[in-house]
């Protein structure tokens, strides 16, 4: 039977940061490893540099 965790996340403009923990508030940990960790993303551009393509 599986036990029941939370899922914390940290969503921010250009990362997504994640972390898990169980009833007592123990980091989980899946396939031998700590269940916490972040991914980056490239920042996106901005919709004003398009803007102006189209306006010109």
């Amino acid at each position: 039977m599986k036990r029941p965790y939370t899922l914390g996340l940290d969503i921010g403009t250009s990362s997504v940061g994640f972390a898990a923990i169980d009833a007592q508030y123990v980091p989980m940990r899946a396939k031998g490893k700590t269940v916490i960790g972040v991914r980056l993303f490239r920042e996106g551009d901005t919709a004003a540099e398009r803007r102006q393509f189209r306006t010109t």
